[in-house]
């Protein structure tokens, strides 16, 4: 690093002694005098050098021309004004004058350098031994304040580090400059650039802009400022549609090229600067003739946000409007603004002070009024209070201040009233000097003044909004502040006044607090709806196209992928997580139909309790007696099990509900085996009277209950089977894991279960077989009839519901087909079984009952006559009548045949031969005469209803 620093001193130095030699008088008296012919300049004990640019540095011509502006000739005044008040004040270094030695940069690095080497002992050694009319002899700097761009302050620190000599910035801002092994003698009153980056990002993520433009200047401020800035920007998903770099020396045409560059990413309206003022007041100027580039909002660092207005002009102000821009907290001191507008030019030592007045407001020196009306006098105090009002000044004041208490501190520890600049005697002061520097902490204009180890200042900014005023015009407005918190990456930004953006001609306003108002639209693509996920395109994490997830997914990894949900999960609303699905059953699914099903169960055993009621109180009554009570109380039994049974698969499943249903199918084998084994019995007796008087064997009641209940045994073997091969419990199901539906179901025997089913069809088929069988008695022989329909409504149901059951997932459904089926077969059983005689009993006389004989096809229906003695009348007598048995078979199997005058009676032991006439023997085994019966003689019917043959 010496050697580094030896060669820049050896390499500058020659350059100056060769310049020197070549100053001519036509540059001496040009309007713009070089600069490095012109200093500010202050004797006093102790120096402190200043750096601040003054002149606009012409490349073509390779010399400072225009002078820049106010707020520059301030800058410099803020240092002499400092200087001035510390000299007053006896309680800071008493017995010792400060004094100062300023020179011009003209924003360049190599006239910075340059003019640093005036403040090198080495180079005051030399000044005293040339030229008097040069500089005049003084002592060399113990502080340079300055420069102001980073490139000049990075030329300037590496020359003055190697003579120990501290430099303290104003606005130096790359992250560069925070490198204390690099730049050990280094501090700067403002913040790093890596923390503006923050405020710039924090504005960012604020109005959610994530596709954004940038442009950025070729020098290190740009480059440094910008790296930094944009490795923080992706680190938080902001993207870039174009970066840009832009130089002073651009012409119109590629000004041009770069709007049209940035209007090319019609998304990306928002435009970040990492440019200085002159660059910003070119961009600007092209910008405010496209009409295109109203749409563009920019957002500046302190390369605009320090300087504000001045790049802004009449020509480029509408482009302007809107714009946000970032600069260092820096307080206004009323106390310099009142010294700086006292100071009259040709009073002032300032050597560039009437230069300025004179090039900016034509006006005559030395003269505060001028004879003619279009001039003024450049002593005319009015023109100290023209131009923007900065605070920057109170940056320079804090770096002088800085410079002072420490080497008060130091003239405390070491001096005495005698000797105030014993120090000097000390070879190691300077680094004593950079150490009570870096510790130093006082209040200054802007509050709180300290730095941190490497002597970085603490991170302040504000938020400038160009605004419309009420008059018409435009003004820097201060509308937020930014704070460092506990690190740099903490910060508090907060917005204190309502922000104005300009867009296609019109104002828009924002507060920022309540996110009321019109603020710009800078990303690449719209957030997704609900329910979908980005698909990136082209690398470019702001940039993607919306595809949706299903419904059973939920979002992970930011938006960029579906998951699927776990069983018995669901996403929540904002399909951020998967949570538990409540469990559902027949009530939670379709309550409607529940509360249906449960009132047409409660009404069909309500219905079965009255028929029951009614037939134990018509017990004794023949009809009842002669439809086979017993089987008709199993078949009631049934039905109301059926009925019952239907209670359990409405009431959620449960462990004890699981087992019960196990027997559901008892009632359909109750009621089926009954129709069986009453159909077979009748089908049986029908057959059998047609080849022989036999009676068939079976068709006692006993008999019949014994074999339904033989049925019936088989059903609950299978139901017990069933237990032992899956126990009844209930458990969780999601059938459909596309569907956001959980159900309580009870754990089947799948097997024994279509066993059961099978045994209850097998039952059905051949009661419809018995019933089609019987279709063909008598006409007259009604209980047939509705037995068949009964059967086949029944077959019909049961059919019709084993493919909605067996090709259903949800138990839901597969229970409302059972419920459905369970009420279905009661209905029809009471319908087609039991209200017929019910009807009959109740609504229809006995004495009324006529009796149709259709066995016979050519004969028409007679009704039966009879004479008191139970013979035909006489009317009828000799007439060619067909013989006439009235047959009637009780619910017993005993066999009764009377003559029509009770003379003659066969008891049950008897047996009936039918050879012609009907005739009637015993059936002890014992041969007797066969008997004729007479044509009145009557037998009980079978099921109730008449029939007769011939």
């Amino acid at each position: 690093m010496l050697l580094q620093g030896l060669f820049v001193i050896m390499t500058v130095s020659l350059a100056s002694v060769s310049h020197v030699s070549a100053l001519s008088d036509e540059s001496r008296n040009s309007p713009f005098r070089d600069a490095r012919s012109e200093r500010y300049v202050r004797y006093g004990d102790v120096v402190l050098g200043g750096l601040f640019p003054l002149h606009h540095f012409n490349e073509t011509a390779g010399e400072c021309d225009k002078m820049l502006s106010m707020s520059d000739l301030k800058m410099v005044e803020a240092m002499v004004f400092a200087i001035d008040r510390i000299n007053a004040n006896e309680s800071i270094l008493p017995g010792v004058t400060l004094g100062f030695e300023i020179y011009d940069t003209c924003l360049t690095p190599t006239i910075t350098l340059e003019n640093a080497l005036n403040f090198l002992p080495s180079q005051k050694a030399f000044d005293c031994k040339g030229p008097k009319e040069r500089f005049p002899c003084s002592r060399p700097a113990v502080g340079v304040v300055g420069a102001e761009r980073s490139s000049s302050t990075i030329q300037a620190s590496s020359l003055l580090q190697v003579y120990r000599i501290p430099q303290i910035s104003y606005m130096a801002t790359i992250k560069e400059l925070s490198n204390i092994r690099k730049y050990p003698y280094f501090l700067r009153t403002v913040p790093p650039d890596y923390i503006q980056g923050q405020v710039i990002l924090d504005i960012l993520l604020h109005f959610e802009w994530s596709f954004i433009s940038a442009v950025h200047s070729d020098d290190i401020y740009g480059h440094s400022g910008f790296t930094t800035f944009r490795r923080l920007a992706e680190d938080r998903g902001v993207c870039f549609g174009t970066v840009l770099e832009v130089s002073a020396s651009y012409g119109d045409a590629e000004w041009n090229r770069v709007v049209h560059q940035l209007l090319r990413y019609t998304n990306a309206t928002v435009v970040v600067l990492f440019a200085q003022r002159e660059e910003v007041e070119m961009l600007l100027n092209v910008a405010a003739r496209n009409a295109d580039a109203e749409r563009l909002t920019w957002l500046a660092t302190n390369g605009w946000g320090s300087y504000c207005l001045q790049p802004i002009n009449s020509e480029n102000e509408k482009a302007a409007y809107g714009a946000l821009l970032v600069a260092p907290y820096a307080e206004k001191c009323p106390e310099f603004d009142e010294y700086f507008s006292s100071i009259v030019a040709s009073q002032s030592d300032n050597p560039w002070l009437t230069d300025y007045l004179v090039h900016h407001f034509n006006c005559i020196p030395g003269q505060s009024t001028a004879p003619n009306s279009g001039q003024v006098g450049c002593d005319d105090p009015k023109l100290m209070t023209t131009g923007e009002e900065t605070s920057m000044e109170s940056l320079i004041i804090n770096a002088v201040l800085a410079f002072a208490y420490s080497l008060n501190k130091i003239q405390v520890e070491q001096c005495t009233t005698e000797d105030p600049l014993c120090w000097e005697l000390n070879p190691l002061w300077q680094t004593i000097f950079m150490r009570h520097l870096l510790n130093s902490s006082f209040h200054g204009p802007t509050g709180q003044v300290s730095f941190n180890e490497v002597g970085d200042s603490y991170g302040k900014y504000f938020i400038r909004n160009v605004q419309r005023k009420g008059d018409g015009g435009y003004e820097c407005a201060e509308v937020g502040l930014w704070e460092e918190g506990r690190d740099w990456m903490n910060g508090k930004l907060e917005i204190f006044s309502d922000i104005q953006f300009y867009r296609n001609g019109t104002w828009f306003f924002y507060d920022w607090d309540s996110r009321n108002g019109t603020a710009p639209v800078s990303v690449c693509s719209q957030p997704c709806g609900e329910g979908e996920i980005q698909s990136v395109i082209e690398e470019m994490q702001c940039c993607w196209i919306c595809s949706p997830c299903q419904e059973w997914e939920i979002i992970r990894s930011q938006g960029t992928l579906c998951m699927a949900c776990h069983t018995y999960t669901w996403p929540n609303e904002n399909r951020t997580k998967c949570e538990l699905i409540e469990p559902s059953y027949l009530q939670d699914f379709a309550p409607a139909i529940a509360s249906l099903l449960t009132v047409f169960n409660s009404l069909g055993i309500l219905a079965t309790g009255l028929t029951s009621v009614c037939y134990v109180r018509n017990h004794n009554v023949r009809l009842i007696k002669a439809s086979g009570r017993e089987l008709c109380y199993l078949i009631l039994i049934g039905i109301i099990y059926s009925f019952i049974m239907s209670y359990f698969y409405i009431t959620p499943p449960s462990d004890t509900m699981c087992f019960l249903r196990r027997f559901s199918y008892v009632g359909y084998s109750l009621i089926f085996g009954a129709l069986a084994t009453k159909t077979n019995r009748v089908y049986r007796i029908f057959r059998s009277g047609k080849k022989s008087a036999l009676k068939p064997r079976f068709i006692s009641p006993k008999s019949q209950i014994t074999i339904t209940m033989m049925f019936v045994t088989v059903q609950l073997v299978l139901s017990l089977g069933s237990i032992v091969c899956v126990f009844p419990e209930s458990h969780y199901s999601m059938p459909l894991s596309t569907m956001k539906f959980v159900e309580i179901r009870c754990l089947d025997c799948v097997f024994i279960d279509v066993l059961r089913l099978t045994w209850n069809c097998l039952l059905l088929i051949i009661s419809l077989y018995q019933g089609l069988k019987t279709r063909k008695l008598p006409h007259n022989y009604n209980e047939s009839k509705f037995i068949t329909l009964c059967v086949f409504g029944a077959f019909v149901v049961g059919v019709s519901a084993i493919p909605a059951y067996a090709l259903t997932s949800l138990s839901v459904f597969s229970t409302l087909y059972k419920i459905s089926v369970f009420i279905c077969i009661g209905y029809m059983s009471l319908i087609f079984l039991f209200f017929p005689k019910l009807y009959a009993i109740y609504f229809v006389s006995e004495d009324k009952i006529t009796i149709e004989d259709s066995f016979a096809s050519n004969q028409s229906p007679s009704t039966w006559d009879s004479g008191r003695d139970g013979r035909p009348n006489d009317e009828n007598a000799g007439k060619d009548q067909p013989t006439r048995r009235h047959t009637s078979i009780d619910s017993g199997t005993d066999i009764k045949l009377t003559e029509a005058d009770g003379r003659n009676e066969l008891t049950s032991g008897d047996s009936i031969e039918r050879h012609g006439p009907l005739r009637a023997s015993k059936s002890d085994g014992k041969r007797r005469p066969s008997r004729v019966l007479p044509a009145t003689t009557e037998v009980d019917d079978v099921c109730g209803f008449d029939m007769y043959e011939n």
